[in-house]
């Protein structure tokens, strides 16, 4: 947009109706964008051309960026600012005439703060906030409404150690809410210099059950995905943010390699692993590194055909290093912007329940065979009766019952 904007200056031909042109021919949400060009002369100053009458009045605090910009050219400057009934990002720069002096500013205010997290069903009581170095508030998600983009929050409430060293259980000082939260920095070389990305679940909420914990480390870790895909979004419209939105993308990443569950993100057509943490290669070694066909992990790859299409709570053998393992596995899709619903990456998670399926199994042998004997006891003799008359009514077949009467057994019983 910035390139386009550029264009113009060196052409003359910027006006309002040209600036308004350029802002309607892109896909939303970027037609939403309000951009205002001004005089970089200080003794001048004036409005060059806005995509929207009256932007001077619509940009809190406008003379504050104009005046930061001047003062230092060369940077780009990006700041959340609160902008009608939802949030904003202002984006400033300098810019530049073919005699290389600075001949205009441009301010742009894109509407993102719902962009982010569009699409995303986060787990109950998930609160997300994000917050540049300065501690302004850029975006926020389940958060008090007394909290608006722009304001600066400092201290998030009184913490203490979590279960992990990259956790901690805060109590808000906002809401009085106690969340266990998982902080981190978010390099964008810009000014400021990074952002802080903060995701937090109510303790009230996760600890009521096993199945609840889970959503929750799903829903984290679609938050961070989709904030990589937004990433790459951004690569593809702005040329001059891509090398330091490349940097943005690597910290994501390394956050979701270091989630302490198997995830691993999957190519929906050839089914090869994208991306596999730490915890993955863990558990099922280099057979479940990037490249590698995500079936291969199945005893019966036909399990994995059932498990990507039907969500189903039954356990599904898997071939580890430790031998065979019985795993629950959750997918989900993830949607690209400008791409069709259905040809986004699968994100896969495992849960290890083999210990559960070992006593599941123990209880319907014991309630199925004598433990002296071992053989069936009466309860499976009946069962196993119906299925066999069944059998031999539906096949017009006769059906023969043989009964054994073991001689002295009542002393064996009785020892």
């Amino acid at each position: 947009m910035t390139f386009a904007m550029e264009r113009l200056l060196e052409a003359g031909t910027l006006t309002d109706t040209t600036l308004a042109s350029l802002i309607d021919a892109f896909e939303n949400p970027l037609r939403r964008t309000l951009v205002g060009v001004f005089d970089f002369d200080p003794s001048d100053g004036h409005l060059l051309a806005s995509s929207r009458p009256a932007i001077i009045n619509e940009v809190p605090p406008l003379g504050e960026f104009i005046a930061e910009v001047r003062a230092n050219p060369s940077i780009t400057l990006m700041q959340p600012v609160p902008w009608g009934q939802r949030g904003a990002l202002v984006v400033a720069k300098g810019h530049r005439n073919r005699a290389a002096q600075f001949d205009a500013i441009i301010i742009m205010v894109v509407t993102f703060e719902r962009l982010l997290l569009e699409g995303v069903e986060l787990a109950p009581d998930t609160a997300v906030l994000l917050r540049d170095s300065g501690n302004r508030v850029v975006m926020r998600s389940h958060m008090p409404q007394q909290l608006s983009v722009g304001q600066v929050m400092a201290d998030e409430g009184v913490a203490r150690t979590g279960p992990t060293a990259t956790t901690q259980y805060v109590r808000s000082r906002i809401d009085g809410v106690d969340r266990l939260v998982s902080t981190r920095k978010i390099a964008t070389g810009l000014t400021p210099d990074y952002w802080k990305l903060t995701v937090g679940n109510a303790v009230s909420g996760y600890r009521t059950s096993l199945w609840r914990s889970l959503y929750i480390n799903v829903g984290a870790a679609a938050v961070v995905v989709v904030m990589l895909v937004g990433g790459m979004w951004l690569i593809r419209r702005e040329r001059e943010l891509h090398d330091r939105v490349l940097g943005f993308a690597s910290t994501v990443s390394t956050i979701v390699e270091n989630v302490p569950t198997p995830i691993a993100v999957l190519d929906h057509v050839t089914e090869k692993i994208l991306l596999a943490n730490e915890a993955l290669l863990a558990v099922f070694g280099a057979v479940a590194g990037a490249g590698q066909s995500f079936p291969r992990l199945f005893v019966d790859a036909a399990n994995w055909s059932e498990a990507r299409k039907i969500r189903s709570e039954d356990a599904i053998p898997m071939l580890t290093l430790d031998g065979t393992r019985y795993m629950l596995v959750e997918c989900a899709r993830l949607e690209l912007i400008g791409k069709a619903a259905t040809s986004g990456p699968l994100l896969v998670m495992l849960v290890d329940v083999t210990h559960q399926q070992q006593l599941l199994k123990q209880l319907r042998a014991e309630a199925d065979f004598d433990a002296l004997t071992g053989l069936a006891n009466r309860r499976y003799f009946e069962r196993a009766a119906q299925i066999a008359v069944e059998h031999a009514r539906q096949r017009h077949n006769p059906l023969s019952v043989l009964a054994l009467d073991l001689d002295l057994f009542k002393r064996v019983n009785d020892t």
